[in-house]
């Protein structure tokens, strides 16, 4: 950035010498000064940089005596961009101020980041680099100021601080969602020992079976965590038969249920008695795992759906809940990283933004719509290649209205 400003003044410089020998060599020397103020004034005028130039007097009082068209573009002046000076508060005009003595007294031009208003009144942040071209008969000397809007950078630098921030709340909360599994494994395994009968084996193993499955969860979200970041995740994609995996899905959602012990009906709308597709899947699993474990933590009561339909070789799936819902501040985020529902609850916050990344490296689209109270639907859909599929007689009347509604709020 300092090299293209240096060279920007450098062109200048040299236009300007190219300008004044041409005039002194054809024009009357009468003509020379104003022809050769009008044509710089003309070049600077067009010259996509944007700048200003300022007055320093002897009583070290400013004012702004040039601004040329780029400089009104960038500050979204339709007015002479003297107006930006008049928009500076009495702090603001000092600053600038005190920065144009610096140059001068230095005699070097500086580079700074530095902020003025556009002409909504917004402070907009700027690279800035100014310049003493020299005085006048008066003694009075100008400073001339080129710009280069870094509001994109900023905002970076300020995503880029948020993202610490969430990363560090993530590994003190990372260090607690461990152990906490760690610590029941060891515990019952101690136990698992002095077990006396069948039933307390039983219940200890579930309990360290269960916790390995939690475990082993934290450990493949972290891994997934690192493919996300360097745009790496991977595809096997393979011939399965899409049914017997939402048979699979159903069972192990069953099971959750039934291990926390909740009044929760599971509900499946599956229209295929074979759906052979080319797809990956372990992801396509992970997908529905990671949608439908949120759905039994997050449904007290009522009931969950869950159903997939293939249309214009599309594959749609959706699991409709009637949990807690989510906040409308909230629903925006939720695929974001490191984002949870609920910061009590367990989770890494990564569930949903590892959905997202597998679903559009599957060059597909993933959505929720949610009434606080009410419930959720989280829904996807991807192309999928198909080689053979059979159709049941089914009643698509709970299918249909749920497609529509998904349909209507992917966009």
């Amino acid at each position: 950035m300092h090299s293209t400003y240096i060279y920007t003044i450098s062109l200048l410089i040299v236009a300007a010498g190219i300008i004044g020998w041409l005039i002194a060599r054809y024009m009357p020397s009468h003509q020379q000064s104003r022809l050769g103020e009008e044509l710089m004034n003309q070049i600077l005028e067009e010259l996509p940089v944007p700048l200003f130039s300022t007055k320093v007097t002897q009583g070290k009082s400013q004012r702004l005596v040039y601004w040329n068209k780029a400089c009104n573009h960038l500050l979204g002046y339709y007015k002479p961009f003297k107006s930006t000076l008049r928009n500076m508060s009495s702090v603001e005009h000092r600053y600038l101020h005190s920065l144009n003595l610096q140059v001068i007294k230095n005699k070097r031009p500086i580079e700074r980041l530095y902020y003025l208003k556009n002409a909504q009144g917004e402070p907009t942040h700027h690279f800035m680099l100014q310049k003493m071209l020299g005085r006048d008969y008066d003694n009075n000397q100008y400073v001339t100021t080129v710009l280069s809007n870094v509001n994109n950078l900023v905002e970076a630098r300020q995503a880029a601080d948020r993202n610490n921030n969430l990363k560090s709340a993530f590994i003190a909360n990372m260090s607690h969602e461990i152990r906490t599994p760690l610590n029941s494994i060891v515990g019952f395994s101690a136990l698992l020992k002095d077990a006396e009968n069948k039933e307390e084996i039983k219940e200890f193993a579930d309990i360290i079976q269960t916790n390995n499955d939690l475990l082993l969860k934290l450990i493949e979200e972290i891994l997934d965590l690192a493919q996300m970041q360097s745009k790496n995740l991977e595809l096997f994609p393979e011939w399965i038969d899409i049914t017997k995996l939402m048979q699979e899905m159903e069972m192990t959602t069953l099971q959750q249920i039934n291990f926390k012990e909740k009044e929760i009906e599971l509900l499946v709308d599956n229209p295929y008695t074979r759906l052979v597709a080319y797809v990956d899947r372990n992801r396509l699993m992970q997908l529905l795992t990671n949608i439908l474990t949120n759905a039994v933590k997050y449904t007290m009561e009522g009931s969950i759906r869950m159903g997939m339909v293939v249309q214009e070789g599309k594959l749609w799936c959706y699991v409709q809940d009637t949990g807690i819902g989510i906040t409308p501040e909230k629903l925006p985020k939720v695929f974001e990283r490191f984002e949870k529902l609920d910061d009590v609850a367990p989770g890494t916050g990564l569930g949903m933004a590892i959905s997202q990344s597998i679903v559009e490296a599957m060059n597909g689209r993933i959505g929720v719509f949610s009434t606080l109270g009410e419930g959720s639907t989280f829904w996807f859909v991807c192309p999928v290649q198909l080689d053979y599929s059979e159709k049941v007689s089914y009643d698509w009347t709970e299918i249909t209205p749920i497609i529509e509604k998904v349909q209507q709020n992917r966009g």
